[in-house]
């Protein structure tokens, strides 16, 4: 490979490996609340258990009882 042949391959691995560098990983951000989504705490007299999953549910409960 003569000396030119080289300096020119550098170059284009060179453009290659920046364009590849400047390419940043997205990182999924937080979603916009939607319209109906309440953003205030849910309030009860009585007692109340609001989870997002039904173990956790059946756990508060019992706790209540």
């Amino acid at each position: 490979m003569s000396g030119k042949q080289l300096f020119i391959s550098l170059i284009v691995l060179f453009i290659f490996f920046s364009f590849k560098g400047s390419q940043e990983a997205r990182k999924p951000g937080r979603e916009a609340p939607s319209p109906g989504d309440s953003l205030n705490p849910a309030v009860s007299t009585n007692g109340m258990v609001s989870t997002a999953h039904p173990l956790a549910t059946k756990a508060g409960l019992d706790i209540l009882k």
